[in-house]
């Protein structure tokens, strides 16, 4: 009779390092890293996407590149958010559109008295200065504060979230791929 036997408390302590490693808490560090390059390229993304007038000043005075956050979502977990409007309207794009305000109290010569009728405004309010993006008040010249205007062409979208998740995909397969050769090491 032959007795066969193996001492395996090495293997099996090599693997429950592996295993910690690939739990959320292991990860997490793993994940914080890629989350911040991530958020690096979405805002050179975005400052790319607005670009700057001829004369060397911004399109947008709001500067949705610095409105990009990382939150944690958890162990393990991040969350690379942007709450701009402005960022919202690059990324997705606008139509071709006029004005949308309605005015419900207008009355008409030709409808019966105590009757109001809904009226669209007759022309949008695009404002040329920072003076004039409050709204209007009185001070304001027209063609150098303001300009009113029939209708004004979409903003084409310019997918940044699309294209930074494909890059994402890629830099957190790497990210992961490093981090268990590290743990397999030792």
């Amino acid at each position: 009779m032959v007795k066969i036997t193996a001492n395996t408390e090495g293997a099996r302590a090599k693997l429950q390092r592996i295993q910690d490693g690939l739990s959320p808490e292991g990860i997490d560090s793993v994940i914080e890293k890629v989350a911040l390059q991530t958020l690096a390229d979405l805002v050179k993304a975005t400052r790319d996407a607005i670009g700057v007038r001829p004369d060397g000043n911004r399109w947008n005075f709001e500067k949705p590149e610095n409105k990009w956050i990382v939150s944690s979502a958890g162990t393990g977990k991040r969350l690379v958010s942007n709450n701009s409007k402005v960022m919202l309207w690059l990324d997705q794009g606008t139509k071709y559109h006029g004005p949308r305000k309605q005015f419900a109290n207008v009355r008409f010569s030709n409808v019966k008295v105590g009757r109001s009728a809904k009226r669209r405004a007759a022309a949008l309010y695009i404002p040329l200065t920072r003076r004039a993006a409050a709204g209007y008040h009185h001070g304001l010249v027209f063609g150098v504060d303001y300009i009113l205007v029939k209708r004004v062409r979409g903003i084409r979208a310019r997918h940044i979230v699309a294209a930074a998740k494909e890059r994402l995909k890629v830099r957190l397969l790497e990210a992961m791929q490093a981090h268990v050769r590290r743990l397999i090491k030792g």
